[in-house]
């Protein structure tokens, strides 16, 4: 019997940490064709501290058939959004590319650090849930 967590998956976009360098999205692509295909993702992003007085902190997502992102394209719905210390953001992304990233860019400041987590929720709601 198949239950909701075949038709879901939670992955780790950004990895919780005290980030102080830009990501382009290739340090944690996420295979959306894994586990039976995904053609949404519901990303949060939680930031923390921002210290070292950037200008902005911005967060985008991006898309690409190639497994390093090499070929990343912005993803629908992943624009980039300048993010504020200890805020909340969710994202609704929807794939058209096999790979999903996320991009975090500091612009200015004096070392800049950001306390940064992303997290998606892949979803597939073309594939209806079976209620038996």
């Amino acid at each position: 019997m198949k239950t909701l967590e075949n038709y879901i998956k939670v992955v780790d976009l950004i990895p919780n940490a005290d980030q102080d360098a830009d990501l382009d999205g290739s340090e944690n692509p996420v295979d959306m064709q894994a586990g039976g295909g995904f053609d949404t993702v519901l990303a949060l992003v939680s930031v923390g501290a921002i210290t070292g007085t950037p200008d902005t902190v911005e967060v985008s997502f991006v898309e690409g058939d190639e497994a390093d992102l090499s070929d990343a394209t912005e993803i629908a719905g992943g624009a980039a959004v300048e993010v504020a210390e200890d805020t909340s953001y969710t994202f609704q992304l929807e794939r058209s590319k096999r790979y999903v990233g996320a991009v975090l860019t500091f612009t200015g400041g004096t070392t800049p650090t950001a306390i940064v987590s992303a997290v998606g929720v892949l979803t597939n709601w073309a594939r209806p849930f079976p209620l038996r």
